[in-house]
């Protein structure tokens, strides 16, 4: 059914972030002059065509000390409670990403919250469901993706299901989706 894809994940070897940036640099244009609606329409009409490069799972913030949001020194009952560093849940991840650059539809790291700072750049889409939502998604993924939750249960947490979340929104009854 179109708008429903199963990601393919290739790790590439670590690029400079100088490299990265001249390898992306051709993609700028593709959304300048273009209304947000309009982005998000060529995005769902792109998809399945030329990967996006993106740099995932980087350990660390780029804010500096003593910033108040530095997401690497909040004050919270993981960062006192945990007695071991686990990367993305007490320690944050940094992304860099470019045109079309995705996450798949999961669940976060031990069921935990979530925070998201876009330091810079042109605007990004998150799409989210309240938690009593979860099993609505859950339910539809399994439909469509029968032989992923017959090996792991758990399928979605592999974060390689992209779902349209218009094409949700049509085929789950009163589902409640936020961007």
């Amino acid at each position: 059914m179109l708008g429903i894809y199963e990601l393919l994940l290739i790790q590439k070897k670590s690029l400079p972030l100088s490299e990265y940036r001249k390898k992306v640099l051709c993609f700028n244009d593709i959304t300048d002059q273009k209304s947000i609606e309009e982005v998000e329409d060529l995005f769902w009409k792109n998809i399945s065509f030329s990967p996006p490069l993106y740099g995932a799972d980087i350990k660390g913030s780029i804010m500096d000390p003593g910033v108040q949001w530095n997401l690497g020194e909040l004050d919270s009952v993981l960062s006192k409670g945990l007695p071991r560093v686990i990367s993305g849940v007490n320690v944050p991840y940094l992304y860099i990403g470019s045109w079309k650059t995705m996450f798949g539809w999961h669940k976060e790291d031990l069921d935990l919250y979530s925070i998201n700072y876009l330091h810079h750049g042109k605007p990004k889409f998150w799409y989210a469901l309240p938690k009593n939502e979860g099993k609505k998604l859950e339910r539809f993924a399994k439909e469509c993706f029968t032989d992923g939750f017959s090996k792991c249960s758990e399928f979605l947490r592999h974060k390689t299901v992209m779902i349209n979340p218009y094409l949700l929104k049509k085929n789950i009854d009163g589902l409640k989706i936020h961007k």
